[in-house]
């Protein structure tokens, strides 16, 4: 079901059935509703004018979802006239009218020939259908009051008050009686149990004799072992005490060589370091020396692969998938992306590749990027602004259909990129049918062959 806003007095405001769903992209992700004119940001996400319009009074120009900015120049409007052609269901659906017609004149059907409109029974509030009210009023099942008949289907209304005490004094009695016989059974159930449980408690109470009886002679045979431990333990004592003794003029010697060992060494370290004294100034030397070439080799170096990546513009890649990319697109998400490799264009670090759009109409395909942090940032100009000819380059006989895009000034995904990398953008004013290009032959082996050059 989905709110209409701005198509017409008999249509706004009603929630209506659609028997399709209505794709994404003409439902605003911020209110629900569904109006003439929706924007699609660079975020993916879709804002009714209103909305729209609301975002840009303040001049933030950022996405009221996720909070990503945007620039207008950015922004992919599109019209939602054709949504009053689709087909829908009517209003009195719940009462059983299954007359389906186009949105634009459900209302014609509603207010002039629909024959499902109901109303309340006075009687018993039922709802019932308006040309039926009637037949129901006079129908034995317009009844406000339920009667329940008794067991013995007399009607209390006819019996005086001592016949339906006597009545209700004998099923009292059968009650009575039928649980006396239910308990009865009970009773001699309880009786066994307890002739039960005395057995259980004698068993119980042998138990607990034999285990007392287990424990006090475990506790005895513990603490006899117990006591032999106690005497091993101080027979070892004393052999210890023996052997502490014997050893003690070994230690004492052993002290005395590691004492003359300790005086040799600290002798042969001083004279080390002596001549390590009289050497350092050579090594510092050696080691500058060694820096300074280091640094000019690595400037020679660096110099080679900066001097390439600013002269490299050009640059071909495959889109492969195609079909796969295209079978992606559903009602639910009308867009799917393919990124290539990571390349060198004119010194700046991106990831070129092409966004699909399917707008309704056709399946369009846009080139898209990302700009990635690389080793020439410093020597570029920021923010990126330069045109790309972007070109599809036939599989056969190598002629290619170009179109030159210019990426939008300003905007985060065109700024230096101070983490890994920016946010993905895309050209949304120039692109490719993707039905042209299936339809002469630039499709073979279900890939693209996509050529980038950037310009000056």
């Amino acid at each position: 079901r989905y709110t209409l806003v701005g198509f017409s007095p008999e249509l706004d405001w009603r929630p209506l059935t659609f028997l399709k769903p209505i794709p994404p992209n003409r439902v605003c992700s911020a209110c629900g509703l569904m109006r003439k004119r929706t924007a699609l940001l660079p975020c993916m996400h879709v804002l009714c004018e209103c909305c729209h319009e609301q975002c840009a009074q303040d001049g933030s120009h950022a996405c009221p979802l996720d909070g990503s900015r945007y620039e207008e120049e950015d922004v992919h409007t599109m019209d939602s006239g054709e949504l009053l052609r689709r087909e829908v269901k009517c209003w009195n659906e719940r009462s059983g009218c299954q007359y389906t017609t186009t949105a634009s004149g459900i209302a014609q059907h509603f207010l002039r020939e629909c024959e499902h409109h109901s109303a309340c029974c006075p009687k018993c509030s039922a709802t019932v259908l308006c040309r039926d009210v009637r037949n129901h009023l006079m129908s034995a099942s317009c009844n406000p009051f339920t009667v329940v008949a008794s067991k013995t289907e007399l009607n209390p209304g006819h019996l005086d008050e001592t016949a339906y005490l006597t009545s209700f004094r004998g099923a009292f009695e059968r009650q009575a009686e039928e649980i006396v016989a239910y308990l009865r059974p009970m009773a001699v159930d309880v009786s066994t149990h307890g002739d039960r449980l005395n057995e259980i408690n004698h068993g119980i109470n042998a138990l607990k004799e034999a285990m007392n009886q287990e424990l006090a002679d475990a506790t005895r045979k513990n603490h006899d072992s117990l006591t032999k431990s106690v005497c091993e333990m101080a027979a070892s004592n004393g052999q210890l005490k023996e052997c502490f003794v014997t050893n003690s003029d070994r230690v004492n010697n052993l002290s005395r060589s590691i004492t003359s060992l300790e005086n040799v060494l600290i002798n042969t370290l001083s004279e080390t370091r002596d001549v390590l004294s009289q050497i350092a100034p050579a090594v510092e030397q050696i080691r500058a020396e060694v820096i300074e070439n280091s640094q000019k080799t690595l400037n020679c170096v660096g110099s080679v692969p900066r001097h390439n990546g600013l002269q490299t513009s050009l640059c071909v890649f495959f889109v492969k998938g195609v079909r796969s990319l295209q079978g992606s697109l559903t009602t639910l998400k009308r867009w799917a992306d393919y990124e290539s490799q990571q390349v060198y264009l004119g010194g700046y670090c991106m990831t070129p590749g092409v966004w699909l759009i399917d707008s309704g109409e056709c399946v369009t395909l846009h080139g898209r990027y990302t700009l990635h942090k690389g080793d020439m940032d410093d020597a570029v100009r920021w923010p990126f602004e330069n045109k790309i000819r972007m070109s599809v380059i036939h599989p056969k006989g190598g002629e290619e259909c170009s179109v030159e895009c210019k990426s939008l000034r300003g905007g985060e995904a065109n700024q230096k990129p101070s983490a890994s990398n920016n946010r993905s953008a895309f050209f949304p004013d120039q692109s490719f049918c993707l039905k042209d290009l299936l339809r002469d032959g630039y499709v073979e082996n279900d890939q693209l062959v996509i050529k980038w050059e950037l310009l000056p």
